[in-house]
């Protein structure tokens, strides 16, 4: 993403140096700790679909629940060394590892709030595009696209993710928006990937990504989160028509990159549908695990909220809320 914006959400300079310096080092201590590791197989689940479709509050509450690993705001600071970060964090955060509390470090996960996606607290849920854009670093900060000449690490990638599934003991869940145009190429050389597709009704997901803009550029006429692979064509239409346009090509690519797949590794979720009833939403996931070797099949004892409150009501004036609905409905006519 560009690092431009409204205050709030711009990269810190000096942090952004501190973290370049520190990762460079760590990268040949992660190489170490990979060639030690005794890798398990655990499942490792991605939530993808449209941005602003409910990732963040689905993503928060499969933290919450503890049967998951994932990549928290501290993970994500070793964006090139995932599972020596994951060794601090242990070290840093869970009881076990404390000696008579001399590192006490241990903040809640925190409330089930967010700021594009954004999160607070050391152990609450991240994007982790930083380990996604080092991993894959031909891609800058467009849209990953994959074609026949993209040659990407896949087995480091796979790696990584089963080398912090493996120290954590836990299956791994992830965002992956960035990964939504990849999900086929993913989905053959990650074989224990699993996939949730989140959906909201189209309306409300570009009704909120019109509202992103302005939160992070102070204006609609940039693009949020990413120029997707269809911006030529659609950043010659007005803004509610691209947004529009970027929920309904995203949401396609996602379609397509699934069906291509097993139909035991993916799930489709509704947004209102996990508002409503989150155990529901559990029990599909454990349905769709539940044959994996390391999956824990553990009880629906879920210790986060059973229900939430919908942010589906409409915040923009009547006539743009009629443009989208309109742009949207000749993109999804033949």
């Amino acid at each position: 993403m560009d690092a431009a914006g409204e205050p709030a959400f711009r990269r810190n300079p000096e942090l952004e140096e501190v973290l370049d310096l520190l990762n460079r080092s760590l990268e040949p201590a992660e190489d170490y700790i990979l060639d030690r590791l005794s890798i398990e197989r655990r499942p490792l689940v991605f939530i993808v679909g449209c941005a602003r479709s409910g990732s963040t509050l689905l993503f928060q509450w499969l933290a919450q629940t503890g049967v998951f690993a994932y990549p928290t705001n501290f993970l994500s600071r070793f964006y090139a060394a995932p599972c020596v970060g994951a060794y601090i964090q242990q070290m840093l955060f869970e009881p076990a590892f404390q000696f008579r509390d001399e590192l006490l470090l241990a903040p809640a996960l925190g409330s089930f709030t967010s700021a594009l996606g954004k999160t607070a607290g050391a152990l609450s849920p991240h994007e982790f595009w930083y380990f996604w854009r080092h991993r894959m670093p031909q891609f800058g900060d467009k849209t990953p696209v994959i074609d026949e000449d993209t040659v990407i690490d896949f087995e480091r990638i796979e790696r990584d993710l089963a080398g912090l599934a493996t120290i954590f003991q836990k299956p791994f869940v992830a965002k992956g928006h960035l990964l939504n145009w990849m999900i086929a190429p993913l989905a053959k050389h990650l074989k224990e990937a699993y996939f949730i597709f989140l959906r909201r009704i189209p309306l409300f997901t570009a009704q909120s990504l019109l509202e992103a803009r302005v939160a992070y550029h102070g204006t609609t006429q940039k693009w949020y989160p990413v120029e997707p692979p269809e911006y030529e064509v659609l950043c010659r239409l007005r803004p509610e028509e691209q947004v529009a346009g970027q929920v309904y090509y995203t949401e396609k690519a996602v379609a397509e990159g699934l069906a291509s797949m097993d139909p035991d590794r993916w799930i489709a979720v509704a947004y209102e549908d996990f508002c409503a009833n989150p155990p529901q939403v559990w029990t599909q996931i454990a349905a769709m695990l539940a044959a994996h070797p390391g999956w824990p099949q553990p009880e629906i004892a879920v210790t986060a909220p059973a229900s939430f409150e919908s942010a589906n009501q409409k915040r923009l004036p009547a006539d743009v809320l009629d443009t989208i609905s309109a742009a949207y409905q000749s993109f999804s006519t033949p």
